[in-house]
């Protein structure tokens, strides 16, 4: 005959890093003296272990093996049970050999380790963070989150407070953290703050920190008051300069009267030519002729009757020559300030946070906007970008359909200021495309600060 193998217990539980034991009793049916050569198959294989691997019984009698099974404080020896097989083979009757089966119970465990992905986050009036929490244990495990700072001048936000995350895995959370209080002015304020991380036993702490510059840039004040002046100047000064004087036709002119000396006005025009000479003679006759007197009056513009015959005449034919003579004196209109004037300037800033999927190149994710009220202008000065997670890609900033300036997320430097700004009219977007190149599946979320002035045009 052969072997008849049982174990003795049919599940066996164990802890993993520690060891737990499974006694195998071996009878020998045969009727000579036999050998057996015993072995474990199965996933419990590879942390599994005889204490005799070799077995010699004599005929009717039983001999017991313990099998020891001590599981690694590993991830990849998963939570539950596991099932073995133990084969035993007889050296006198290799026919009749016996495989038994039984089941390994392994316990489940948590470890949790937490890493924030940028120690240092910078916004003066919030900011976008990501927590990396690595479950280094076989079983899952759910967290709750919270957030801490010694001073209590931060607001903190998560999108889900409580997170599940499965043995052996990575999951990235996200939050954000809000200043309870704004500045205008001054030098950057640094805020400590610690993610906290609870749940089954297990606690994990991660610290980091806020930089949170002032609202208005340290050129902004300038920039201001010589906006300001350089609008003062336009109001002010400009139409005292530009805007003509009023002056008459017969200004500077010589009138003399008639009974006097019969001599023409001096005109200053330099450039009245001999045709004019010439109209303004046949009128005089005309005025003449009709009026009886000597028409001197009418030469000279003024509009008073002729000294004989028809009076009325001659008083209608010295108002035609007084308009003949550049309107009888009468004044321009002052015209109106000229466009282009600045006024209300005031200074703008405006944040958009773009999330593009990874995609092939030439493919854009928009985010837009539309900062320019109605009847105003933007003039954009300053861009800050922000790639927190240290995305890649190309990234546009558009005007409608218009490129303007393209920028690449590696690029180290992250602050544009431009001499000459960037314009937006009433009704055009601010758009940002995003074309993401991460090759790890993530999606792209860099984030653009913008700041310049908004105006209208005096008319």
């Amino acid at each position: 005959m052969g072997v008849i193998a049982t174990l003795g217990d049919e599940v066996t539980e164990v802890e993993p890093g520690e060891s737990a034991r499974c006694t195998v009793k071996l009878f020998n049916d045969g009727a000579v003296v036999d050998t057996f050569f015993l072995d474990v198959l199965g996933d419990a294989k590879e942390w599994s272990k005889l204490t005799s691997p070799e077995v010699s019984v004599f005929p009717g009698e039983v001999a017991t093996v313990d099998i020891v099974f001590a599981p690694p404080r590993e991830a990849s020896v998963r939570q539950g049970r596991i099932g073995f097989a133990l084969r035993v083979m007889s050296q006198e009757d290799t026919d009749h050999s016996s495989i038994v089966e039984g089941t390994v119970s392994v316990a489940g465990y948590h470890q949790v380790e937490t890493e924030l992905i940028s120690r240092t986050l910078r916004g003066s009036r919030s900011a976008r963070g990501r927590l990396a929490v690595d479950n280094l244990g076989n079983a899952p495990v759910t967290l709750r989150l919270t957030g801490t700072d010694d001073d209590g001048k931060l607001r903190f936000r998560f999108p889900d407070p409580s997170v599940t995350v499965a043995g052996g895995t990575t999951r990235i959370v996200s939050y954000r953290l809000k200043p309870r209080s704004r500045f205008l002015r001054g030098e950057a304020r640094t805020h400590l703050y610690r993610i906290q991380v609870k749940g089954d036993g297990v606690t994990s702490e991660s610290a980091g920190s806020l930089v949170q510059p002032a609202m208005l840039a340290p050129w902004a004040p300038k920039a201001l008051m010589l906006a300001a002046g350089a609008a003062a100047v336009a109001l002010v000064v400009v139409p005292t300069y530009l805007v003509p004087k009023t002056t008459s036709l017969l200004e500077g002119k010589n009138v003399v009267d008639s009974q006097d000396k019969k001599t023409d006005p001096v005109d200053p025009d330099p450039s009245a030519d001999a045709a004019d000479k010439d109209k303004d003679a046949d009128k005089d006759k005309d005025g003449n002729k009709d009026g009886g007197g000597d028409g001197a009056a009418k030469k000279s513009g003024d509009g008073t009757a002729g000294s004989g015959g028809s009076g009325q005449a001659g008083a209608a034919n010295g108002g035609q020559g007084g308009s003949a003579g550049g309107g009888g004196g009468s004044a321009t209109k002052k015209p109106e300030l000229p466009t282009g004037v600045l006024a209300d300037v005031t200074g703008t800033s405006f944040r958009l946070e773009a999330n593009s999927k990874p995609g092939k190149a030439g493919t854009y994710t928009l985010k837009e906007h539309t900062p320019v009220a109605s009847g105003k202008n933007l003039a954009i000065s300053d861009l800050h970008i922000e790639n927190l997670a240290g995305d890649t890609g190309k990234v546009q900033l558009r005007r409608d359909g218009e490129l303007l300036r393209e920028f690449d997320l590696k690029d180290t430097k992250k602050e544009w200021h431009w001499v000459e700004p960037i314009l937006f009219t009433e009704g055009q977007k601010v758009v940002i495309a995003v074309n993401c190149a991460n090759t790890n599946g993530a999606n792209c979320t860099p984030a653009f600060s913008f700041s310049g002035r908004t105006y209208t045009l005096a008319r």
